[in-house]
Formats: C-alpha cells, structure tokens, sequence
C-alpha cells in the first residue's frame, strides 16, 4: 500500500496526466459512497421531520375538536351574529380589488391581508359588542388553557374565527370574525383585535377544507413575519349541521423549526465530512487497486521499446492476475514472431542489396553502352562546327543523336526521341540508332535484298537533279525502319520521333526526314530563318507510313539546331514549362559557336527546373557553317 501511495502519482505525474484513471475511480467512489449517505441523511432527516410535526398536527388537531364541542348553542348563536354584523360593517368593494391594491402596495409576502372594514369606529363598535367579549374570552380561554407554562416554546399562539368572503367560493379568501386579542396570556405581546374584518389569503393549507364540516391540521409549517406555524382548522357547526365558522388554532413552532434546521446543517457538515474522509479512503483504496493496471502499463512501455523478455507479475486473484497472464503469453508470442521477422527480413534485406547491386551494375554497364552508342568525338569537318548535349532523366535514356559520314563524302545528322524513359526506351534507342547507320549506307551493301534507292525515289516531290538524288538514298533507312519496328515490335507500343538529315558538307545542302519531331530551326546572325516541320509521322506507329523527303540549303552562317521535348517541356518547382518561346529567345541572342549556345541553353534549363526532378531527357544537336577565312 506505501508503495502505490508514492509510485502511482509519480509515474502519472510524470507521463503528463492530468486527471490519471486513479484519480478519476477515486472520485467515483468518494461520490458514490457520499451520495448513498447523503441519501440516507435526507430521508432520515424527513422521516424525523415528518413525524415531529405529524405528532405535532395530531395533538394540535385534537386539542382543537374537543375545544369546538365546548361551544354552547348561545355561543354558535352569537358567533352568527357577529358575523352579520361584521357584514353590515364592511365596505361594499369587492375584497378581491383590496387585495390586489395591497399586493401592488406590497403587502405581506406569504399572506396578503386588506381591511375589509368601513372604519376603525365599526372595529370598535363590534369588539365592544357583548356577545363578541364573550366570544373573545373563550377564545382566549382555549389560547392560555394549551399553554402549559410561559416557558414553553411549542404552545398555541393565537385562537380566532374565519370566514368565507363573500362571492369567494374556492375559498382561498377568508374573512376573520373574532380573535382572542385582548384575552391572551400576560406575557403576550399581541393584544389588540385589529384583524377583525379583514380579508386575507391564508398561510395555512388547513382552513379552507375545514369548511367542509371535516377538522384538518398541516403537516409542515409555513413561517410568515412573525413566526412559524402549523394550523389547525376546526368547523364551528349550527345545530343543523352547517359549518358557520373555522376555529383557526396557530400553534408556534419557530423553535422546532429552528432545531430542524439545526438538524439540517448538522446533516450538512456530515455530509461534507463524510465527503472528504471518502475522498482519503477512496484515493487511497483507487491507488492500490489500479496498482497492477500501472504495472500492465510499464511491461507494456516495455514492449514498446521492443523489450519482448518483458514479463509482468500480478499475484491478485482476481481478473487482472488473468490479463496479466495473457499479457505476458502474447508478449513472448510476439518476440517469437518478431525475431522471426527480423531474421526473414534481414535475409530479405541482404537479397535485395545483392539484387540491387547487380541491377546497378547492369544499368551502368547500359548506360556505358548506349554513352558507346553516340559519337565521340564528335565529327569534325572544314569549315563546319557540330555540338551536342545529352542529360538523361535516369540512368539510360530514349534520347540520342547521332553524327556519321556516309558512302559520297556526305554526312548523316540524327537526332531522335523514344517514347517513355529508362531501360525499355534506352534498348529500342540502340535499334533505332543500329537501323538508321545500317541501313543509310545500303547503297554501299549490293548483296542486301532491301533497295532504298527505289523507297527514296517514291518520296521525292519533284524529280530531283542526280547528285540530289545520290544525297538521298540514305533517307530510304527511315522508311525500312518503321516497317520494321511495326512488324516485328508493334505490341509494345513503342516508337520515335526522329530527324534524319543528309549532308554535302561541300554545297551546304541537305535533305532530310523530319518523322514526328520537334522543328529543327535554322538561324543566322540572331535571326530565325526557318523551321523544318515534320515531313511524315513518328517511326514505328503507323505500317508502310510514307515520308516525304525534304531539301535544305544552308548558307555560310547559317546554325541548324535541334532539340527533344525534354527541352521545351522542362518544368519549373511551380509546374511552369521552359517554353519552346524561352529556347528561341536564347536562340535568337548573339553566341560565338554552337557549342556555347547549347552550354547556354542547357544552363538555363537547369536554372528553371532548380529542385523539381528532371522528368525527361534533354537532348540537343547543332550544327554550323563557318565562313571560310582567306
């Protein structure tokens, strides 16, 4: 117990718990045990009220009918006659209007009380009446004969006679007709017999049935401002039977009253005792009985911290000693699983590695070859400057280019774009590339059954002079290569846009296949002279796809670029794209060589992506005419 008292508020304190479940039970106790005894207290205390006052109203209600039998016939006939003269006497406005002159005037709070009569001379004409003196007396008579002595605090305090106002048939307006007044006891400090003819509203609960010819008593008191009551209303009958008057009998009982409420605090202050000693024994009682709930909690931190050799010891006999057990078994349980996890994983882990190593040294043994795949060093030719750039967006790329001489001292100038990225794109790249070298040279190859020089005659558009016709015999390659790719890989979906130029370094003309690609742009000086537009569709979509054949005449000065859409299509942080409009303007700036104008281009390319990833190949090929120098 001394060590739930110290440990359990320290663990709570510690993990931040403002309100921890120890607390929470604690209180549950305490209030249930102080909400049964506060229960128990109340009833108790009404019980005892109930029967004091039920004594009180029985002994009060008895004294009360054996006075009433004492009443002679001569004094029920003088009593009738006091009431015609207090009739006589009254005023003829409707005493429900002088009581609600005296509520709006404030009147008294539990009982509203207004002088129904014409005067004070008619009070005192009727008080001095002799059948009224005698009335009075034997009033008083009853008052002093229940007294028993003048220190008795339970005595009655008044005798009078009530009744019914005129027009009030629910009789919750009286009328007095006599007192005791004057007749009272020595020590009384009431002896005046100012209320006869009044209208009045009764404390008393008792008066009003009284009427009905039954003697009634209250069972509780009510206080108003002189004391506190409980009231007997005994019938006055005539010989016929009926009741002419209510005999009030006022017992005091402020001093019972104020016992009771003695007796109420008193209640009161056991109640918060006993709330606060629950509070102690509760608190305490919670602490030890959630004792093994915090050691479920600490194995449980255990466990967290992957402690699975954690084992929690609760010898309590009860539930928790069986959730203890459970815990435990699914504890070793569950280090049993883990460690086989663990070694599975670490297994799996290693494989992985092993697997990731050779997948790497396959991608870079890839990207070696498809790097073997372009030209380098570049070509170098009199009078002709050629430039490249290749950024792959992963380690091996669907981009390339592609610079070769070919059979009549002409060059081959390529620059092409497979769809998707990676290993699939970079294979299809090296077939693209193979075909094109190949087959741009059939011309050479008179044992190939393939004959170009037929395919590239079909797509001329005007018949061409013989050394243009020459130039074009390569160009056939482009048209062997989409059938092939169709044929042979078309279920893979796979395809290329792609630019095959051919080149008399000599004239500066050129003729060319532009399949689906981005339009190369011929510049000179700052100035964009002209774009090659595509002259057939991507290579490999579409079976037997015709190409038309395209003519170039470059001049000294004249700078061809060419670029993928990894250019123009490279996007910012934001989402913004580099722009086909941002290339040309750069373009179209003053640079001294081909090969400074693509460092440019590629330098702000890679200023605009800043963080973003590089979501394509960037790839770009020029090539410039040099004027000659004398």
């Amino acid at each position: 117990m001394a060590e739930s008292l110290i440990d359990v508020p320290k663990i709570m304190a510690k993990k931040g718990l403002t309100f921890p479940f120890y607390l929470k039970l604690g209180l549950a106790i305490s209030l249930l045990s102080v909400s049964v005894a506060g229960a128990s207290i109340s009833w108790i205390y009404t019980r005892t009220q109930g029967a004091i006052l039920a004594d009180l109203s029985e002994e009060l209600k008895a004294i009360g009918t054996k006075e009433a039998a004492s009443f002679t016939p001569e004094d029920i006939k003088a009593i009738s006659q006091i009431s015609n003269q207090v009739a006589k006497a009254s005023v003829p406005t409707d005493h429900k209007i002088l009581l609600e002159e005296k509520i709006a005037a404030g009147g008294f709070k539990s009982q509203i009380a207004a002088d129904g009569l014409k005067s004070q001379a008619e009070r005192t004409k009727i008080v001095n009446l002799k059948i009224y003196q005698i009335i009075a007396q034997k009033l008083g008579d009853i008052t002093n004969r229940t007294r028993r002595d003048n220190s008795s605090d339970v005595f009655i305090w008044s005798s009078y006679l009530v009744t019914t106002a005129p027009n009030s048939s629910d009789r919750k307006i009286l009328r007095v007709l006599a007192e005791d007044g004057e007749y009272r006891y020595a020590t009384s400090t009431s002896k005046s017999n100012r209320w006869i003819g009044y209208y009045y509203t009764p404390g008393s609960v008792s008066l009003a049935p009284a009427f009905d010819g039954v003697a009634q008593s209250d069972s509780t008191f009510y206080a108003n401002q002189w004391s506190s009551f409980i009231t007997a209303g005994i019938p006055i009958k005539d010989a016929s039977g009926k009741v002419i008057a209510v005999m009030g009998l006022d017992m005091d009982v402020r001093s019972i009253a104020k016992q009771l409420e003695g007796l109420k605090y008193t209640y009161l202050h056991v109640i918060v005792g006993s709330l606060l000693f629950s509070l102690l024994v509760a608190f305490i009682l919670a602490q030890w009985l959630v004792r093994p709930i915090i050691k479920l909690y600490e194995g449980a931190q255990k466990v967290r911290d992957r402690n699975f050799d954690t084992v929690v010891e609760i010898k309590s006999n009860d539930e928790l000693e069986l959730l203890a057990e459970t815990f435990n078994s699914m504890v070793a349980e569950m280090g049993s699983y883990t460690r086989t996890l663990e070694d599975r994983v670490t297994e799996r882990t290693r494989q992985l590695n092993e697997a990731k190593q050779a997948l790497e040294l396959d991608l870079e043994k890839g990207q070696k070859l498809q790097r073997d795949f372009l030209p380098e060093p570049l070509l170098k030719l009199p009078n002709w400057e050629i430039a490249a750039v290749f950024e792959p967006a992963k380690t091996v790329a669907g981009d390339f280019y592609d610079v070769f001489m070919l059979p009549g001292n002409y060059v081959g100038l390529v620059i092409a774009d497979v769809c998707d990225k990676g290993v699939g794109a970079a294979m299809f790249m090296g077939l693209f590339r193979s075909f094109i070298r190949v087959f741009s040279g059939q011309i050479c190859l008179d044992k190939l059954a393939l004959t170009p020089r037929n395919t590239t005659e079909n797509c001329l558009t005007k018949a061409p002079e013989e050394n243009q016709l020459e130039q074009t015999y390569g160009l056939g390659a482009v048209e062997i290569t989409n059938n092939y790719i169709v044929k042979e890989h078309g279920e893979t979906g796979m395809f290329a846009t792609m630019f095959f130029g051919i080149l008399n370094p000599d004239t500066g003309l050129m003729t060319y296949i532009n399949g689906g690609h981005e339009p190369l742009i011929v510049a000179n000086a700052g100035v964009i002279k002209q774009t090659l537009a595509p002259t057939g569709p991507a290579v490999g979509m579409i079976p037997n796809a015709k190409f038309k054949i395209g003519t170039l005449q470059l001049e000294p000065g004249d700078s061809l670029i060419g670029y993928t859409d990894g250019v123009t299509e490279a996007r910012s942080p934001t989402g913004e794209f580099f722009s086909y409009k941002r290339l040309v303007s750069l373009i179209t700036q003053s640079f001294s060589s081909p090969c400074k104008l693509l460092e440019q281009i590629k330098t702000d390319v890679v200023a605009h992506t800043d963080s973003a990833p590089q979501f394509d190949d960037i790839t770009m090929l020029a090539v410039q005419w040099n004027t000659p120098i004398d």
